[in-house]
């Protein structure tokens, strides 16, 4: 039996793929809020990942830059290049009608900062045996 830490960080990663792939999917069909809000659940999850392998509590928040401060150095997440506030923006402006509408230029940049939080975490895990 594996670790339960290492089965919990691989459950999140493995939805944070799935949103990742989500906001992909939708990209082209200009539901550019779906594409926005899919992927900042898809770096939250991924960071959520780390959290739960590393066994530390973290709030319930959807505020990326204050998650991946709780993530111990060496994870490769806390140097990645993404716009984690700018993402942290769809958590909650995508979900309901009104101002900001997401433009297809969110969307893309939605896109590359997820991309680049979920590959991060993603590599880590497999250096520390997760997947």
């Amino acid at each position: 039996m594996g670790r339960p830490e290492a089965d919990e960080a691989g459950r999140w990663i493995a939805y944070a793929h799935q949103n990742l792939i989500a906001a992909e999917a939708v990209l082209d069909r200009e539901l550019h809020r779906l594409v926005c809000f899919n992927a900042q659940q898809a770096a939250e999850m991924a960071i959520k990942a780390a959290l739960e392998l590393e066994q530390i509590e973290y709030p319930f928040s959807h505020d990326l830059e204050r998650l991946v401060a709780l993530v111990p150095k060496g994870w490769a997440v806390r140097s990645a290049e993404a716009d984690l506030p700018g993402l942290s923006e769809w958590a909650v402006e995508s979900r309901y009608p009104g101002e900001p509408e997401a433009t297809p230029e969110n969307a893309r940049a939605a896109l590359v900062a997820a991309r680049a939080v979920v590959e991060a975490v993603d590599g880590d895990l497999r250096d520390r045996g997760v997947r």
